[in-house]
């Protein structure tokens, strides 16, 4: 007889009633009391003990970071929301666009074509705009930083522009010299128009703007370059590699005959003993790495000028005149004597122009005025220095106007000259840089 939950009924002794499913109901109804007297005693425990029963405390969170971007301690960075960094790229591209309406006054071309925009970034509205201009010595610095931002101020989103400068002086194809950028010659027809005392401050003004400038005295016969700058006593010396070491004074470099020869002594040279000294005031002088060399030369049309047109690959000369006629004639030949050597004449400087009087401010129109004028529009006027006393001595001092006295009407003139010629150097050498890039292109270009 098999197995049957009625088996106590038919077969137990004394008729109890055992059912299996109701023996397992009382099972686990036991095992339930067991545990609620478990857990009684375990509540009676822990009150009498609650250090040994006591929960550990979660430990507090660290504090959060809140960064913008990622940092090398973040415990926490917020993100930027999607499409961000979209929005971050058309901004660029709406900057770019109006940077690209502003045209270098100089160049004629916009910011962005030429690469003098080095950096253009927008946060939280501010942008921020570094230009790299074509030379320290900018004449039109302050215009150009007035146009870019007037330009950014146009891109929706933008409410402050924070305009910062760098500049890289631009080089043709070939340098000049190892080294050197620029050669630029200083030069007049004749003597006693202050070519000297105009080439010392023009070196120095440009030093001041923040370029790397040498400066060369030429000059022979008569240097005066050396006084000038306070180093008339000073000898060049020759370095490890048995080259001179030009000297330095008020920021440039400069190398000079009086550095050279005994104080008063005459030198009887001839051509070739010229040549051969410019030759080595050139190619054995340890100039570095200058922006540029500006070269005092003697007056006249001789031997050191044909030297050095033949020597180096000279960017342009300059040419220092006084206003009336006798001065112009000799001006016109110098002129004409860069012309037939190739070199291109950067600009005309007219020296002691006019003199305005201390006492009254009247101005005096001593030896004429404007005569620069008469040489042709295709010589740029650098700019009109006045005659002013302290040129005078703090030449005799030793330091340049620029530098001693750089708010007189003298030094503010020959300030902007120094600039006006860095721009025009700026101009030839990107237009030799876009005339290069001209002739690479092939002949017959392609049509696809």
């Amino acid at each position: 007889m098999g197995w049957s939950p009625f088996r106590s009924i038919r077969g137990s002794p004394g008729g109890s009633l055992t059912f299996p499913f109701l023996r397992a109901s009382f099972c686990r109804k036991g095992r339930g009391e067991k545990r609620r007297s478990e857990i009684q005693s375990h509540r009676v425990a822990r009150d009498d003990n609650p250090q040994r029963y006591r929960r550990p405390t979660p430990a507090a969170p660290p504090p959060t970071v809140e960064r913008s971007l990622p940092g090398p301690h973040c415990e926490r960075v917020t993100c930027p929301p999607p499409g961000f960094a979209v929005l971050l790229a058309h901004m660029h591209d709406a900057v770019m666009a109006a940077l690209s309406t502003v045209n270098d006054p100089e160049l004629h071309r916009d910011l962005v074509s030429l690469g003098m925009i080095e950096r253009a970034e927008v946060t939280g509205g501010v942008a921020g705009i570094k230009v790299k201009l074509t030379t320290p010595a900018c004449p039109l610095k302050g215009q150009i930083e007035r146009e870019v931002r007037e330009a950014v101020l146009t891109v929706p989103g933008v409410t402050q522009v924070n305009v910062t400068f760098g500049a890289t002086v631009r080089v043709a194809a070939q340098p000049a010299l190892p080294g050197v950028k620029h050669v630029l010659l200083v030069g007049s027809g004749k003597g006693g128009v202050g070519k000297s005392s105009v080439a010392v401050n023009l070196a120095a003004s440009l030093a001041a703007d923040g370029a790397r400038v040498g400066l060369l005295d030429a000059d022979v016969y008569g240097p005066s370059v050396a006084h000038m700058l306070g180093q008339g006593a000073a000898r060049v010396t020759a370095n490890a590699e048995r080259k001179m070491q030009p000297l330095e004074a008020h920021g440039l470099r400069f190398i000079s005959m009086a550095n050279l020869s005994p104080a008063g002594q005459a030198l009887v040279w001839r051509g070739p003993m010229l040549h051969s000294a410019v030759q080595q005031f050139i190619k054995d002088a340890a100039w570095g790495e200058l922006d540029y060399l500006i070269v005092d030369l003697p007056p006249g049309t001789g031997d050191v000028q044909l030297s050095l047109t033949q020597t180096v690959n000279v960017t342009g000369a300059v040419i220092v005149t006084t206003p009336q006629d006798v001065a112009l004639i000799d001006a016109a030949r110098a002129i004409d004597m860069f012309r037939k050597a190739s070199v291109p004449v950067l600009g005309v400087v007219e020296n002691m122009s006019y003199f305005v009087a201390p006492d009254t401010g009247k101005v005096y129109d001593l030896f004429g005025r404007g005569g620069s004028r008469k040489l042709g529009e295709q010589y740029p006027l650098l700019g009109e220095v006045p005659i002013d006393l302290d040129v005078r001595q703090d030449a005799d001092a030793g330091v340049p106007a620029v530098l001693a006295h750089p708010d007189t009407p003298a030094s503010q003139a020959l300030i902007r000259v120094a600039r006006n010629l860095a721009g025009q150097v700026s101009v030839l050498a990107v237009n030799k840089e876009l005339a290069q890039s001209l002739s690479d292109l092939p002949d017959q270009l392609t049509v696809v």
